[in-house]
């Protein structure tokens, strides 16, 4: 019994650990229509028996989680993986504090979504992710409200802090993209006027596209600022020169 019980959790490990990889749990398919098919189709009595053969390695476990796993579940491992994985930056961390608040929740680790890079000043929603992370998103993130649409259970309520906002301790990652037309020197004028706005520049990607017969630039620059407030002044300051076309926030909507 001692040794059955050992392998029932040895197996146990190494399935939650193959389903993990494939953005699903055991707890998610342990119900599934999927995994009930599969086990009658190979003549296995239970989940328990199943587990076993998994220890005796009798089965490809890799293959076999892919294999119960809804394609569209895989949705969620790749909004994961587009978190970002940096705390915002801080003048002082005195606190453990992002600056959001969760249902009244404390010492939740969060992380904010690449997809949308929501900022101070937008509205946001939160979304349980699979190892248990508060995902949080612009209210109208697409890949948010894909989330939530298929697993609403997962979607708690969020805010932002306003005494943490308005302290200016946070500094968030963002990403926007500037359209211009193809002239020399822009992307210098660019760099001055983020400069002169005392906003940290961490990042700049340029390339072109064609327009027709003409040859635009195209800008993505990522910074690290405070609130919503910065990026607007600031792109009210970038769009007066000449040769932008365009300025929009990086998203995936």
């Amino acid at each position: 019994e001692k040794n059955f019980d050992e392998n029932l959790k040895l197996g146990k490990e190494i399935f939650e650990k193959e389903l993990v990889k494939v953005g699903s749990s055991l707890k998610q398919i342990e119900n599934s229509v999927e995994l009930k098919e599969y086990l009658n189709k190979n003549s296995i009595n239970s989940l328990n028996d199943l587990l076993i053969k998994i220890t005796s390695k009798k089965l490809n476990v890799a293959l076999l989680s892919k294999r119960l796993v809804k394609k569209d579940e895989k949705l969620d491992l790749e909004i994961i993986e587009n978190y970002q994985n940096e705390t915002p930056k801080r003048k002082s961390r005195k606190k453990n504090d992002y600056g959001v608040i969760i249902d009244g929740l404390d010492n939740t680790i969060i992380r904010f979504a690449k997809c949308c890079t929501p900022l101070p000043g937008d509205e946001i929603g939160g979304y349980i992710t699979t190892y248990g992370d508060i995902g949080i998103h612009r209210l109208d993130c697409k890949n948010y409200i894909n989330l939530i649409t298929r697993d609403p259970n997962r979607e708690i309520a969020v805010k932002w802090d306003d005494e943490v906002v308005s302290s200016k301790i946070n500094k968030y990652r963002f990403k926007f993209t500037i359209i211009t037309t193809d002239k020399p020197n822009i992307l210098l004028e660019i760099v001055k006027i983020i400069a002169d706005h005392k906003i940290d520049l961490e990042g700049v990607n340029s390339g072109h596209i064609k327009n027709g017969a003409e040859r635009l630039s195209v800008i993505e620059i990522t910074i690290d600022i405070n609130e919503k407030r910065d990026y607007e002044k600031l792109i009210n300051h970038i769009v007066n020169l000449r040769d932008v076309i365009e300025i929009k926030r990086s998203q995936n909507n």
